[in-house]
């Protein structure tokens, strides 16, 4: 893994919070940050992909309690193909 230019400032209570969890967890601050930010920008990516998901229903007239009937009706269409 490289690690040359890969500086982050944090605050120091926020890292002085991190090295507790992370030897609580019994693992390295480095792992625990890796695994946080790969969480949040998994987290990000779900978010940006609802945010779409409704501005194009409503967009359409769609309301969110209708999008289970429209998924499946989507999905027998193309079981059907």
């Amino acid at each position: 893994m490289a690690t040359t230019g890969n500086n982050i400032r944090v605050p120091d209570d926020l890292l002085a919070e991190l090295e507790v969890k992370a030897a609580a967890e019994g693992t390295t601050a480095d792992d625990l940050v890796a695994e946080t930010l790969r969480e949040s920008l998994r987290d990000r990516s779900w978010q940006t992909l609802l945010f779409r998901g409704r501005k194009y229903g409503e967009a359409s007239g769609i309301t969110e309690d209708q999008v289970p009937e429209v998924v499946r009706d989507w999905r027998n269409e193309q079981r059907e193909r």
